[in-house]
Formats: C-alpha cells, sequence, structure tokens
C-alpha cells in the first residue's frame, strides 16, 4: 500500500480519464451520500472513522461503494508502464480495508492518459485471499467494469464475466475516435481501412507491444504471418503499414486503446463475429466508403438477400463487384452454420465455393481481410474486373449476390447480364439494383428484353436511406435467368429495415419489417400496402417492374380518411385567410367554379380510376426565375399554401375545379383549387372529362387518397399521367355528409 503523501498531481490525468470512462459506463459519479457509487481519495479523508483504522491517511485514488459499502478499489498511475504498480497498490488498499468492517473483493489498477493511451486490469480475490485477473471469453478484460459486470462476478463468486456484444452505437464511438487519431497521425482517408484492418489482423494473430519504439514492427510482423496462413503473402504490400512513421508510433497506440475500451481482445475469443462487425462499423462511419468508392451494403440485407435465394453450403457463390465482401460474408455465415463442425465441408467452402471480383485491388483486398476476421481468407477473391475474369470455365455459379456498382462505364444492366452468362441451370441471382433502371421510361426496351429471356421471382423496395450517407433509391432484384419469363412476381416495400437516422448516423430502431419480408417471400403472401403476388401487367407501355405500380394501398380507415379529407379543407381556408386581401376580387368568379360541383349526396360509388374520371395533363407555365408581382394565384411543387407561391404577372391558365399534384418537391402532397389560377409545369392538372360530374367534396376526397398514396413516386418514378390515371379510388368510404357539413364551415369562415 502506498504511504506517500506527497499530492498525487501527475496521476491527475489518469484520474480524469477514469471518471470520465465511469460516466460513459453509466456508473453514478456522485458522492454515496447523494446515492452515488464513487468515492474519490480527497472525499474519503474524513468520510468514514474507520478508514483511519484501516488505512491510517493514506487513501485510494477511488472507492466504488454498492449498497451502502466500498466494494472495489480503483488506484491509478500517470504512465502504463507503471501498471503493475497500480494493481499492487489497489491490491494493498482492498485487503487493508477488508481486515474488518469492509469486504472489498475488487482491485482495478489504471495506468497511463488519453494522450499516451490507457492500460485497465481488473483483479478479483477469493475467500482464500488469492487475486485472479477478471476475464471474460477466457481473456483478460481490458475495459473498467460496468456495474453490471462489478455484480456478476460478487454474486458469483468467480473472477469470469460473460460479456455483452457492443451495441453498435458503441462500436460507432470508438469508430470515430479512431478515425481522428489517424486524421492526426496523417494518414489518407483512403488508406485507413487498410491501416485498421491491418491492425486487426495483427490483433486477431497474437498480443502487440504497443511502446512506441516497437509498435509498427510489431503489426507488420504479425500481419504477414497472418497472410502467410492464409496463402495470401502476395497481399503484404497493401497490408504494410507505412505512412508517417513518427507521427504514427505516437499515434498507434492510442488506437490499440480504444480497441481495448471495447474489450476486443476477449470478444475475440467469443465466436461471435466482433471484429468483421466492428470493421464494418468503420468502413460505413469513417469517411473511407467514399474515398474509396465503397457502396457499402448493410449487413442485414446482405444476409437477408442470402436467405431469399437460399445460399446452401452446396452452392457456389459469386460476387462480380464484391467491394469489402459482404455478401460473400453473408453467404459463408449461412454455409458454415450448415455444415457445423463437418471440417471438410468447411474446407470445401472456403477453397471452392465462394468466388468473388473487384477491380480495386485495395478493395478486394480487404474483402480477403473481411474474410480472415470470420475464420476463412482463403476463399477466391480477385482484383480483377468480372468482364475480363476467366479463372473458371462458365457457367460455374449456382448463386450470385451483387451490389453492382453506380455510374461506371459498364451499367448495372451489363453487370446483371454477366451474372445470368455465369450461373448453372437453374441458379438464382439477387442484386441490389437502382430504382430507376425498373421504372423509367427510357428502359423500357430493356426490361422487355429480359422479360423475354429470364424469370423475375420478386422485387422489393428498400428505404431510401439504406446506404446514407449516399443518397440512393433502391430495390432488390432477384432472377431465375436463362428461362423466359412466367408467372407471378411477388412485389414488397420495405417502410422499416430496424435503423432510423439519428444525429448523421442510421441507428437501431423498432418495428423492423425484415422478418415480415422473409416470411411473405417464403409463403409469397399479399398484404395491401406492403406486398403483393401477382402477374405483371399485359399492357403497360412502360413495362415497369417496381413494387410501386403494382401493391394495392391499405384499406382506408372511414374515419382516418375523412378526417384526411377534412384536413385538406383546413388548408384551403388557411391558405385563403392568408391571401384574403390579394384574391378578395377572384371570390365571385370562385363561386361561379363552384356552383357546377354542388350537390345534395355524392356523385360517385365503388371504385374508379382516375383515368376514367379526369384528364390529367402538366402545367403549362413556369413560376421560376425572376417574375414580377402580378394578380395571378401561382401553382407550384410547393406543399404549403395549397400549393400557391405566390401571385405573378402571369396568364390565367385555370379557371374551372381542379385537382393539382406536385411531380417534384412536395411529390405527391395534392391540392384542390377553387381559384382562377396558373400551374407551374412541375405539378400534374387533374380535370373532369367531358361529361363526367363529382361534388366538391368527392375532388377532395380524391386529392386525400392521392396524398396517402404518394409512396407511389419517388425519383426514378416520377408522376406521370399514365401512373396517376391508374391510381384506383373507392368512393363508398367517403362520408359525404360530414365532410359536407366541414365544407361549409369552413366556408362560413372564409366568409366571415
Amino acid at each position: 500500500m502506498a504511504k506517500s503523501t506527497k499530492p498525487k498531481y501527475a496521476e491527475a490525468r489518469a484520474r480524469n480519464y477514469t471518471v470520465a470512462e465511469l460516466k460513459k459506463l453509466n456508473w453514478d459519479v456522485k458522492h454515496p451520500n447523494s446515492g452515488g457509487n464513487i468515492l474519490e481519495e480527497q472525499e474519503a479523508k474524513h468520510f468514514d472513522p474507520r478508514f483511519d483504522e484501516l488505512l491510517g491517511k493514506d487513501r485510494p485514488d477511488f472507492l466504488i461503494y454498492a449498497a451502502g459499502f466500498p466494494v472495489a478499489v480503483i488506484e491509478c498511475k500517470n504512465e502504463k508502464t507503471k501498471i503493475e504498480v497500480a494493481i499492487d497498490e489497489a491490491k494493498d488498499y482492498a485487503e487493508a480495508l477488508s481486515v474488518n468492517h469492509f469486504d472489498v473483493r475488487i482491485a482495478i489498477g489504471v495506468a497511463g492518459n488519453e494522450e499516451d493511451g490507457v492500460t485497465v486490469r481488473n483483479y478479483y480475490r477469493d475467500a482464500n485471499g488469492n487475486w485472479t485477473e477478471i476475464q471474460g471469453n477466457s481473456y483478460p478484460l481490458t475495459q473498467l467494469l460496468t456495474l453490471d459486470q462489478l455484480n456478476q462476478v460478487l454474486l458469483n463468486k468467480k473472477p469470469t464475466i460473460e460479456l455483452q456484444i457492443p451495441t453498435e452505437a458503441e462500436f460507432y464511438e470508438v469508430a470515430e475516435e479512431i478515425n481522428k487519431i489517424m486524421h492526426e497521425a496523417k494518414v489518407n482517408k483512403s488508406d485507413r481501412a487498410v491501416y485498421l484492418a491491418s491492425i486487426i489482423l495483427a490483433m486477431q494473430e497474437g498480443d502487440i507491444d504497443t511502446r512506441p519504439n516497437v509498435i509498427l514492427e510489431q503489426i507488420n510482423a504479425n500481419v504477414e504471418a497472418a497472410l502467410r496462413k492464409k496463402s495470401k503473402s502476395s497481399l503484404k504490400p497493401i497490408f504494410s503499414i507505412t505512412g508517417n512513421k513518427q507521427k504514427l508510433r505516437k499515434q498507434l497506440p492510442l488506437i490499440f486503446h480504444n480497441l481495448d475500451r471495447l474489450n476486443i481482445r476477449a470478444l475475440m475469443n467469443s465466436g461471435a463475429d466482433i471484429l468483421g462487425k466492428f470493421y464494418e462499423t468503420f468502413l460505413r462511419y469513417g469517411n473511407d466508403a467514399k474515398e474509396l468508392g465503397i457502396v457499402f451494403t448493410p449487413r442485414h440485407i446482405t444476409n437477408l438477400m442470402a436467405e431469399l435465394i437460399d445460399v446452401g453450403a452446396t452452392d457456389t457463390v459469386y460476387d462480380p463487384s464484391c467491394g469489402t465482401g459482404g455478401f460473400l460474408i453473408a453467404a459463408f455465415t449461412r454455409m458454415i452454420n450448415q455444415v457445423g463442425n463437418n471440417k471438410r465441408a468447411l474446407d470445401k467452402i472456403k477453397l471452392e465455393k465462394l468466388i468473388g471480383t473487384d477491380v480495386d485491388s485495395k478493395i478486394s483486398a480487404l474483402a480477403v481481410a473481411n474474410m480472415i476476421f470470420r475464420g476463412d481468407g482463403r476463399s477466391n477473391i480477385y482484383d480483377d474486373s468480372c468482364f475480363t475474369f476467366n479463372k473458371f470455365k462458365k457457367p460455374f455459379a449456382t448463386k450470385t449476390l451483387m451490389n453492382p456498382p453506380f455510374a461506371q462505364t459498364e451499367t448495372e444492366n451489363m453487370f446483371l447480364e454477366h451474372c445470368f452468362s455465369v450461373l448453372k441451370p437453374g441458379g438464382l441471382s439477387a442484386s441490389i439494383f437502382t430504382y430507376a433502371v425498373l421504372a423509367e421510361k427510357n428502359g423500357k426496351e430493356w426490361r422487355a428484353d429480359l422479360l423475354k429471356n429470364h424469370q423475375v421471382l420478386a422485387v422489393i423496395t428498400v428505404p431510401d436511406e439504406l446506404f446514407y450517407p449516399t443518397s440512393a433509391t433502391t430495390v432488390i432484384f432477384i432472377c431465375r435467368p436463362n428461362i423466359p419469363h412466367t408467372g407471378k412476381v411477388w412485389f414488397c416495400r420495405i417502410n422499416n429495415d430496424g435503423y432510423k437516422i439519428k444525429r448523421k448516423k442510421r441507428v437501431e430502431t423498432t418495428g423492423s419489417q425484415i422478418d415480415k419480408v422473409k416470411n411473405h417471400y417464403l409463403t409469397k403472401q399479399s398484404e395491401r400496402g406492403f406486398s403483393i403476388y401477382t402477374t405483371l401487367k399485359k399492357n403497360d407501355p412502360l413495362v415497369e417492374l417496381v413494387p410501386e405500380a403494382y401493391i394495392e394501398p391499405i384499406d382506408y380507415d372511414k374515419a382516418y380518411i375523412n378526417e384526411k379529407t377534412e384536413q385538406l379543407l383546413r388548408e384551403f381556408t388557411s391558405f385563403v385567410l392568408k391571401y384574403e386581401t390579394d384574391i378578395k376580387r377572384l371570390e365571385n368568379k370562385r363561386h361561379s367554379i363552384l356552383n357546377a360541383h354542388i350537390f345534395d349526396k355524392p356523385v360517385q360509388k365503388g371504385n374508379v380510376y382516375l383515368k376514367d374520371l379526369f384528364d390529367i395533363n402538366y402545367g403549362e407555365n413556369s413560376v421560376k426565375g425572376n417574375l414580377e408581382a402580378g394578380s395571378t394565384i401561382s401553382i407550384s411543387s410547393q406543399g404549403v399554401d395549397n400549393g400557391c407561391c405566390g401571385l405573378f404577372d402571369l396568364p390565367i391558365t385555370i379557371n374551372e375545379l381542379v385537382i393539382t399534384v406536385p411531380r417534384t418537391g412536395s411529390i405527391g402532397y395534392s391540392f384542390v383549387q377553387e381559384y382562377p389560377c396558373n400551374v407551374d409545369d412541375n405539378c400534374m392538372v387533374m380535370t373532369l372529362r367531358q361529361g363526367i360530374k363529382l361534388s366538391v367534396e368527392e375532388f377532395y376526397y380524391v386529392a386525400a387518397v392521392i396524398r396517402e398514396e404518394k409512396w407511389r413516386y419517388k425519383y426514378g418514378r416520377q408522376i406521370t399521367p399514365y401512373r396517376l390515371g391508374e391510381h384506383l379510388i373507392d368512393f363508398s368510404i367517403l362520408d359525404f355528409k360530414r365532410v359536407n357539413t366541414f365544407r361549409k364551415r369552413m366556408n362560413n369562415k372564409i366568409s366571415l
């Protein structure tokens, strides 16, 4: 036990670090008298007279309290080399306190500081007085204990704990810190992913001496050994850490320190895919993916796609644009789960069953590293263009999985056709595909040709933010190639994949539909608003292959949809009151327009297509640019003020009751126009067909339904007259009397 009474100013940084980490681990660092868990050295001077009896004038840096009693000691030192001193002093304090009155079983040493890194060691004293280092998965912990872990040790009276897998948020925090450290070490963004892969490979191979004068050599030596074991020595030049050696030697220990904060060495022995998960988090949020040209497919989506095409141990899986190996990992995981402990089958999978190519040698090397993290590394991954790849005689694969690169010389269509060329009869292909390729007008001939030669099995729209921070509207596209299309297609639309954007990153949330996708696909189940199993439209002029063209809307709750109808009337009233001074002179014209649509009861009944009720056209004038103020209500694609962007010196183009629907901006956010107006060419204009009658209430009801189905339109599937005309409107759930009463009430407000 330390006897010096000299103030420990040099240890302040280690102590500050300890308090900060305890907070991160959700310890209550308040004084025990305030219900907290932590008693600091100076606070302990006069806290309990029994301390004087047991410790004299000395006090430990921290005492951890639980249920009103000290249960653990933390002793801090300012240099990592003094960790053994910190541990010994913590043990001495714990033993001294346990002579009488208390039973302190845990001693923790903390040595170092944030600038150079910190070493943490945790020990447990058994009933015989023997100290043993606390472990998780048979490896010493490298992080301070959490309250749950401490209680676990004390309750079980054993120096072992069950480690919890860190959350994605915890992974992200460490990944972000490592990225900052690499930035300070002047590591190029495009090299950071490779450097981290090297560090993790080195850790996986064995212990690393993190002293600055030897750390670089230790990492490179371990990496070389790891690659040699996997017969991948040719990748040594890519994974050797070079750069500014002076800065790296100083910063690299901090990277190991941050990995230690995750207890990553212990977690590596858990059997869980910790290294791969952490590495993926770094790739996704560490600014490397963009620099390397990687579009990172999230793990839950690669796993979903591998499951949808039922990848099995006997399959040969090929990814022609493998990137960092996400799809091959998903396939490998399913395969090894199926073969279990069958070493012969496992070796066959590693040597023969996984094939990938990527034109960038650095990225394909990352794929190899990613596979090594999962216990493979011998798969057939090549730095080659799939279009010149000739290592295997075609056809050589039974399943293909891919997310082809966007906006390159070779189009996504070319990648898909390439996949079809390598698949054996009966094979299956699952791809991430740009939404527009399957919906835009200029792709209709390719889609028609596709259906003549290949069978489409499923198309699944995924959330637009799936590849955040990259913005992309995409689908999962599943085909059985080299068989002309017949039968039905399963279409699905995922709103919730289990993640949401929070503070510029995607974090887990509740309500994931992923399991529902799997179940519905397996049973080919249809559910309004979510999925449909149906034949393709024979007379579709666009040959669309997207769910939004086929999925039926939900069965609207009558109260809900009528409330939404009233909402449009309320918005119209607010617009009129806002512009009352400017449009008062148009009131007579408005009433003249409305008179043709005032009825005592609804005109339409049952289901009717919009194309049978309305002529649907584009607006005529643009309201962009420097327009002069005038007297014409000008309707644009905005979603407020009934679409009115102001009154300008423009000709009146609409002199009757119409519905306007923005096709850009606030897409699908429809309004009813009761006043003469000019409509921007970024809007659709729905005008009653000759001989058709509709009440004002029915106009608003139609607009409300269009709003509810605006999900049908997005980048790649813009609103067009044809698409809007295909909306089927069920007038039977319009509560005419309710809406009529509400309309009259709103009209009275305008009159006032």
